[in-house]
């Protein structure tokens, strides 16, 4: 009988067969590679999905290129407004997970102006604000910068933007009034 027909005939016997040639090494190795594999699909289904949906907009407002940067400064600058940037990038898994935190920080402190700068989309304005790494976060007073941070820390913007003088002030998330205006238009029909 040839090894196809002896296989089809009995797999476990013909593995176990196998098996028993294959130094020992070489078993521990194929054991410890199946078995992290196993676990590693098992992790990744059971985790909790943080980036599972669109980061909330709140009012958090783009930037695209230097010249909207500079104007933004200066309408914050005139309305005496402290400014948070965040440098960002589409790729950037970090960012994605403090997007929503920024973006409720941004309904949270309403007179704090929020902007989010893609570095790929705006390179003239992270290489004019000497970015080096993402996500990055700078702190404007009065049209200068009095702070930065890299970094994916939530607490510690919030801890800065609370030591530069922000106080809570909330407004409505667009998204939430929106979801709620859709609701109350669906009761009425």
């Amino acid at each position: 009988m040839d090894a196809l027909s002896s296989f089809l005939a009995d797999p476990w016997a013909t593995f176990s067969a196998y098996w028993a040639t294959v130094p020992s090494h070489v078993r521990i190795l194929i054991s410890f590679l199946i078995t992290r594999t196993i676990s590693g699909f098992i992790r990744r289904a059971l985790a909790p999905r943080s980036d599972a949906g669109p980061a909330r907009r709140g009012a958090v407002v783009e930037v695209t290129d230097a010249e909207a940067f500079k104007t933004k400064l200066e309408e914050a600058k005139k309305a005496k407004r402290l400014t948070v940037v965040d440098f960002t990038a589409s790729w950037c898994g970090p960012c994605k997970r403090v997007a929503p935190q920024y973006a409720a920080m941004s309904l949270k402190y309403a007179d704090v102006a929020f902007l989010k700068v893609d570095v790929d989309k705006a390179s003239d304005v992270a290489k004019s604000a000497a970015v080096r790494c993402m996500p990055t976060f700078q702190f404007f007073k009065d049209g200068e910068k009095v702070d930065a941070m890299e970094g994916a820390d939530a607490g510690k913007i919030e801890s800065i933007l609370l030591a530069l003088g922000a106080a809570e002030r909330h407004i409505p998330d667009p998204d939430e009034a929106a979801a709620e205006k859709n609701a109350d238009a669906k009761k009425t029909e």
